[in-house]
């Protein structure tokens, strides 16, 4: 749990403890592979360094949707 501590000040700092907000952001990291499940390990492990420097202070929803959105080629956002 220790080790924990610091992703959780950043996801906090991040989404001001919105857990819509906070459900998205995870949901961003697993997809920008910034945090992934080690079935090997059987833990979940990240890279906080990376975290911090990709990510801002998230104001509402829409922007979470929006960078997710960017990754989608021009054909499918426009539909």
């Amino acid at each position: 749990v220790d080790d924990s501590l610091p992703l959780a000040e950043v996801c906090h700092q991040r989404t001001r403890g919105n857990p819509l907000f906070l459900y998205n952001f995870l949901h961003l990291l697993w997809k920008e592979k910034l945090i992934d499940f080690n079935m090997g390990c059987h833990r979940w492990e990240w890279d906080l360094e990376n975290i911090a420097a990709r990510t801002v202070v998230t104001h509402n929803a829409l922007e979470l949707l929006l960078r997710d959105f960017s990754h989608l080629s021009n054909e499918v956002r426009s539909v």
